[in-house]
């Protein structure tokens, strides 16, 4: 009997829930639950409110299938720390490490932009981290050099948004 899995996808940035990248998993994975919520650029609040979200998606779901985060950039950040309190696999694509680093470059005021911290690095043996070495938005020499090479799969010309064939690589691999 199939189990169906539950895939979440975090936004990055800039983007929202209806990214297309949503579609492209449901396309992948058409029996599987695919969700995506709309996260505040607080990080506070975000991690509570879609952290809520995803817990109440899960309270009626008897699926014996796995949870899957799938995040990026910003949304990386936000699924990794989520992933922590989930305990699941989460997909990190182009993860924004430290945000504080980037988003003031956007015009997110300094007030949240002190909310984030760098990225929590636990749990690795759950996480994959995809990343374009020449990625044009974020420079990821710290992250790389703080993670274990298994835990990497570089994607060299995918581009910060990782919306070519690479994504579809990315989720041919997951299982």
């Amino acid at each position: 009997m199939y189990q169906q899995n539950t895939f979440v996808y975090f936004h990055g940035y800039g983007s929202d829930s209806k990214s297309d990248k949503v579609d492209r998993i449901k396309k992948m994975f058409p029996n599987d639950k695919v969700i995506a919520f709309d996260a505040n650029i607080d990080p506070i609040i975000a991690k509570s409110e879609v952290g809520d979200k995803i817990f109440n998606e899960l309270v009626d779901d008897h699926s014996e299938g796995k949870l899957i985060f799938i995040g990026t950039s910003l949304g990386a950040w936000l699924a990794n720390e989520l992933s922590n309190e989930f305990e699941c696999l989460a997909i990190l694509i182009n993860p924004s490490y430290m945000p504080r680093l980037t988003l003031g470059n956007y015009g997110v005021p300094k007030d949240i932009v002190d909310k984030y911290a760098p990225m929590l690095l636990s749990d690795l043996n759950r996480k994959r981290f995809y990343i374009d070495p020449n990625d044009e938005v974020i420079d990821h020499t710290k992250l790389l050099s703080l993670l274990p090479e298994n835990n990497i799969i570089l994607t060299p010309n995918a581009g910060h948004r990782f919306n070519g064939k690479e994504f579809e690589e990315m989720l041919k691999n997951i299982f």
